[in-house]
């Protein structure tokens, strides 16, 4: 039997009937028929940062993983003696750099050794402006003995840019005390610009050198702006005192030397310097003789060359003071144009009486220059006790009254410790003011200081006042080490007074 089939509007009548009682029905059931989700979101782009340092320096971060569009900042820091010169993978200049980090990077920062160069010198002055403390940094390179080279320096052994490339050179020799005769051959080291000494095959070992040197004197002798060396010494320490000669070493465009000896004026030179004492346009030298000559100096008149004859108008100064002087400096004192001579003395002596013998004490003199001879105003230095030689002398307007004072580096006889004066000129005379420009002045042990230098050393605006020989001599372990460390005595000129800072 065949069943009747709806039309089919009536079943989609029937089909929303049927759904609309349902939902009215139960409401609840909508919401379980659609929900929706958040997404995740996704983990964010890392890139990695390598930041590294090149010799001489450090930086700030050594990098790492950082978050895509991390704003960085690095900072590079040089070591002592380098300087910054840029990076490796950044092209700006800037010791601290800031970036956003879009990628994997890697950067490095640049440093360079700062050249040792040596500012040029004008080798026309008097040889008190040409002398400039100054060692090796490995003594090791240069000497047996370190502590021997120390003591030595300035009388054996003196540093000088000779090849005019920036660069301190070296030239040394040794004495041998214990012979009367023992000349030893002088080397030659150049400079780079790590410090590093290298032996100049050209003039080492072609020239020799004193018996028993006591100063080295920097100037161009010959007028041809190339650096001379003036090699002055005593001979042979012992009776009968017989001396020696003067050497001069020539310097030429090649940057080799030749020699003179000037045989013709040995004596018991103990110390001297140079300058145009006569205004002539070159180089005179002045030679203290310490008693063994007619008088306590010889002057050598230089004709422009570099060939010397001993200038003997002397006055009456060469028989007024005087026995012994060990030292002398021709300085511009007064600041009047003219070169002034400042003689020390080794103060205590014997003088032969009638009836036997005194003790006798000759003060160091300055010698106000005229241009011409030695007629000028003479003044009388103050004595200082036990301390009575007058090894070397500095001049420095310490107060900035502008006056000079003169600094004054005393030893005693028994050469341990050492004592250092200011002399101010005030009222017409020198007066030792040494307690106003300085407190801590003295050692009464120790090694006693050969020459001082007073220059604003570091270039940071601050006076400095050294000696020659760093305290450590004795100091074998720093001297000999790898890297030798030294310790100047040093003062810091501030507010008008030395500063005792090492």
């Amino acid at each position: 039997m065949k069943r009747a089939l709806l039309p089919i509007s009536v079943v989609i009548m029937l089909s929303v009937y049927i759904y609309s009682c349902s939902s009215d029905d139960d409401d609840s059931g909508a919401s379980s028929v659609v929900q929706t989700q958040e997404p995740e979101t996704p983990a964010p782009t890392q890139y990695t940062l390598t930041v590294s340092a090149g010799e001489g320096g450090s930086v700030s971060t050594e990098g790492g993983k950082y978050d895509e569009g991390t704003e960085i900042t690095v900072t590079a820091t040089p070591s002592e003696g380098y300087k910054f010169i840029g990076w490796e993978g950044n092209n700006s200049l800037n010791q601290t750099i800031s970036f956003t980090l879009n990628s994997n990077s890697t950067i490095e920062a640049l440093f360079e050794f700062i050249c040792l160069s040596e500012e040029p010198r004008d080798y026309l002055l008097p040889s008190y402006h040409t002398f400039k403390i100054s060692h090796p940094l490995d003594l090791n390179q240069v000497a047996q003995y370190p502590t021997h080279y120390l003591h030595k320096y300035g009388t054996e052994k003196i540093m000088l840019d000779y090849n005019g490339d920036g660069f301190l050179d070296l030239v040394s020799y040794e004495n041998d005390y214990n012979n009367n005769d023992n000349r030893q051959l002088i080397s030659f080291f150049l400079g780079d610009c790590e410090g590093n000494m290298i032996l100049d095959d050209v003039n080492s070992n072609k020239f020799y050198g004193l018996i028993h040197g006591r100063k080295i004197l920097l100037g161009d002798y010959n007028n041809d702006t190339y650096p001379d060396i003036f090699l002055i010494g005593h001979g042979w320490d012992y009776p009968p005192f017989s001396g020696e000669y003067p050497v001069l070493l020539q310097n030429s465009a090649s940057g080799e030397f030749t020699e003179k000896r000037l045989t013709e004026f040995s004596n018991f030179f103990h110390g001297g310097s140079s300058g145009d004492f006569d205004n002539d346009g070159d180089l005179d030298v002045l030679l203290t003789t310490a008693s063994m000559y007619e008088y306590a100096f010889m002057v050598l008149e230089n004709d422009g060359l570099g060939n010397f004859t001993e200038f003997k108008d002397l006055g009456l100064y060469k028989n007024q003071y005087g026995k012994v002087f060990i030292n002398g400096e021709m300085f511009d004192i007064n600041e009047d144009g003219i070169l002034d001579f400042f003689f020390m003395s080794a103060e205590e002596g014997e003088e032969s009486m009638s009836n036997g013998t005194q003790d006798v004490y000759y003060s160091s003199q300055v010698l106000i220059g005229n241009g011409i001879n030695f007629e000028g105003q003479v003044y009388t230095i103050p004595l200082a006790g036990e301390w009575d030689q007058v090894y070397d002398a500095d001049f420095y307007d310490l107060d900035g009254n502008g006056s000079i004072e003169i600094i004054t580096n005393r030893i005693r006889n028994s050469q341990k410790g050492w004592y250092i004066q200011i002399l101010e000129f005030i009222d017409g005379e020198y007066v030792d003011n040494t307690t106003k420009f300085m407190q801590e002045n003295k050692s009464e042990t120790g090694f006693w200081n050969v020459y001082l230098e007073i220059s604003d050393y570091d270039k940071d605006g601050v006076i400095e006042l050294r000696n020659n020989i760093p305290k450590q001599v004795e100091d074998h372990e720093l001297l000999y080490s790898e890297n030798p460390r030294f310790f100047y005595h040093e003062w810091e000129l501030i507010n008008g007074e030395l500063i005792k800072v090492d």
